[in-house]
């Protein structure tokens, strides 16, 4: 049968009876009307008759592609492939099949699956081909997402593996774990848990495994003890099963983190806190030491309850060391200097700073007796100390001196809360800083800072209180405690004795704080007088 025996076009004499006439026009009806490409292709690999299909899915019309060879359309990386089934075909070859991109004529490429089979006699191919575009793309687009999730799979730096439901056996393992292992996926595939670790470490992975997909849910497991390539190590694991379509387990995936260094680390950390906290229990209890243990008698010969003096104090630090300090000395048998600070911020700077004061407190300093001079001194020391230190550091103080020979109170003050004065007796409680008062600078802030005294009567039966800010820089659920409260609060106690006033003042604060507690270091010291014995009284000042 020759090659123009399929023409279309009609016959100007009948060549054959008219039954075998209609078969071959409904044959040539299925070549023209068939969605995919119909063609007759020489041994030479040139298109000898195609359907209009070719049109209709690469754009060429007949014309162009009749006694045009195969291979000019065919990729250039599918060519090879192509002509040696060509060549096959031509040499005695049956029927084949074959997968290659052609160009269509907007120069695009389409992916077509062929069917071939060659007649000998009349030297023809005969081909028919369907459009595969799509399953090749989306066949290339699901490799290149398994490429790129082997990619992360392969280079997260924790140990990922996958063990089948049924027998629990690798299936799957990443480079972490290969490398943890010291083994390669092939070493490890297939294999179960009791092929690659030690019996006890086998049968608690099994366990787990067989929990994990019984419960059908995470398990974390925070820490785990594993035999590995590079030794004993530390991990925590996370399990979870992975469903089939049908709800069951199919598969179990493991994550390992390795925390070997983590636990060390936190080792080593817990040990020089340990070390920490017991250097910080020494510092507070030398802390504590500087505190006033015993207060002077006022005369010093004075039996005990007989002081014309006597004082009291309440101390809360905020950490374990505090940043307020206070010093009660005794200037002579009838005059006392009582001395109180609060140094910027917590912590063990404060507590250094602290100690510096106390030091410079401690010292016989021949300023004592005047305030103003005293605290000009303590300045100067305080802030050549902190500059070659560099440290930015400064410390509110207040320095009264008592003169119970005298009934005079004289007081200078370096930035810090004017204390309280309680004259019971005319039952009224005020700041002791009157409006307009001088005051200095904190302390450690410019090194020629001067300090100016001031000078008062001291009534019989008064009381000083000397605070740090902590006591009334306290927040409640509304608003801060405050200083008019605090003097609202004392004046309520008038009566009361120093102790029993300091301990309900404190806890009436603790109860407005909006979490209970003092947010900062608390200080507190009284200082209160009795009558004066005539004998004891000094002429007054003018």
């Amino acid at each position: 049968m020759a090659l123009n025996e399929f023409s279309t076009e009609p016959a100007c004499e009948p060549l054959f009876g008219a039954e075998e006439q209609n078969a071959r026009q409904a044959l040539d009806s299925f070549f023209c009307l068939s969605m995919d490409l119909l063609c007759f292709i020489g041994f030479d690999g040139c298109f000898k008759r195609l359907n209009p299909a070719f049109e209709r899915m690469l754009g060429y019309s007949q014309q162009e592609l009749l006694d045009k060879p195969w291979f000019d359309i065919v990729h250039p990386d599918d060519l090879a492939a192509t002509q040696h089934l060509v060549q096959r075909l031509s040499s005695g070859g049956q029927a084949a099949s074959l997968e290659n991109r052609c160009r269509c004529r907007d120069g695009s490429y389409k992916w077509l699956h062929w069917n071939l089979s060659a007649d000998v006699s009349p030297q023809f191919i005969c081909a028919a081909a369907h459009d595969i575009t799509r399953r090749h793309e989306a066949e290339e687009a699901t490799r290149r997402a398994d490429k790129f999730l082997t990619s992360i799979v392969e280079n997260i730096p924790h140990m990922i593996f996958v063990k089948d439901a049924q027998d629990l056996r690798f299936v799957r393992v990443n480079k972490a774990e290969e490398e943890m292992m010291g083994l390669s996926q092939s070493e490890m595939l297939g294999k179960n848990d009791y092929e690659l670790f030690p019996g006890d470490e086998a049968n608690f992975f099994i366990d787990v495994d067989r929990s994990v997909l019984e419960g059908g849910t995470l398990l974390d497991i925070p820490e785990e003890t594993v035999h590995c390539a590079t030794g004993v190590r530390v991990f925590h694991t996370k399990k979870i099963p992975i469903f089939d379509e049908a709800g069951k387990p199919q598969y179990l995936l493991g994550i390992s983190e390795d925390i070997t260094e983590l636990k060390l680390a936190e080792e080593e950390l817990r040990a020089r806190n340990a070390l920490m906290q017991a250097d910080l229990e020494l510092a507070r209890a030398m802390q504590e030491a500087f505190l006033v243990r015993q207060y002077p008698r006022i005369p010093q010969k004075a039996a005990p309850g007989q002081s014309v003096l006597s004082f009291h104090h309440r101390y809360i630090p905020h950490a374990t060391l505090g940043g307020d300090f206070f010093h009660v000395t005794a200037l002579s048998d009838t005059c006392v200097g009582v001395f109180i600070c609060d140094v910027m911020g917590h912590g063990v700077r404060s507590a250094l700073v602290t100690a510096m004061i106390r030091a410079l407190v401690g010292e016989k300093n021949p300023a004592a007796a005047d305030p103003g001079a005293f605290l000009t001194s303590i300045n100067s020391h305080l802030h050549g100390i902190l500059e070659q230190a560099r440290t930015p550091m400064f410390a509110s103080a207040f320095y009264l001196v008592a003169d119970t020979a005298s009934g005079r109170l004289s007081y200078a003050n370096a930035g810090h809360p004017s204390p309280l004065r309680v004259r019971r007796e005319a039952g009224v409680v005020e700041h002791l800083l009157a409006p307009g008062s001088p005051s200095g600078p904190a302390l450690g802030v410019f090194p020629e800072a001067v300090y100016e005294t001031i000078s008062s009567a001291m009534a019989a039966d008064d009381l000083f209180v000397l605070t740090t800010d902590g006591v009334f820089e306290v927040q409640g659920h509304d608003d801060e405690y405050g200083e008019e409260r605090l003097l609202d609060a004392v004046r309520r106690r008038i009566n009361l004795p120093v102790d029993a006033l300091f301990d309900e003042l404190l806890q009436e604060i603790r109860d407005f704080s909006a979490n209970s507690e003092f947010v900062d270091d608390v200080c507190l010291v009284g200082v209160n007088s009795t009558p004066i014995p005539p004998a004891q009284r000094a002429p007054s000042s003018p």
